[in-house]
């Protein structure tokens, strides 16, 4: 049977080629928790006209004084939305807690009297 073990100096010299998040990334799970529908849409109506579906978006936390599990959504550095307030208690906790979390739209609705996003919410598990 062959040896597959190489000598630590090499090991090491291979790491250092690479990023520490391609090294991580074969280990990172996402877990998905939950589709969701968000809310405050109808500011940035002109915003949603150039998201896709598919589209990867921030979750984070915000203290707000109207609502004490404010869950933002953002597109870079640009504020989309927030979610649902059905639906934000449960993220709320888990960012708090730490955890990552990723959302990813599943559906992009824009009609001339309504327009929304329906978002996958994923936990990012190392």
């Amino acid at each position: 049977m062959e040896n597959r073990l190489i000598p630590a100096e090499q090991a090491v010299q291979t790491i250092k080629k690479f990023e520490l998040g391609d090294i991580i990334k074969p280990l990172v799970r996402e877990i998905f928790l939950k589709d969701v529908p968000v809310r405050g849409v109808l500011f940035a109506e002109s915003r949603l006209k150039t998201v896709k579906e598919g589209e990867e978006l921030l979750l984070l936390r915000k203290k707000a004084p109207y609502d004490e599990n404010l869950v933002a959504v953002y597109r870079g550095t640009e504020r989309l939305c927030e979610l649902s307030e059905r639906d934000e208690e449960i993220f709320a906790h888990l960012l708090d807690a730490g955890k990552k979390l990723k959302a990813r739209i599943k559906r992009v609705i824009v009609t001339p009297d309504y327009c929304t996003l329906l978002l996958s919410i994923f936990l990012i598990d190392l």
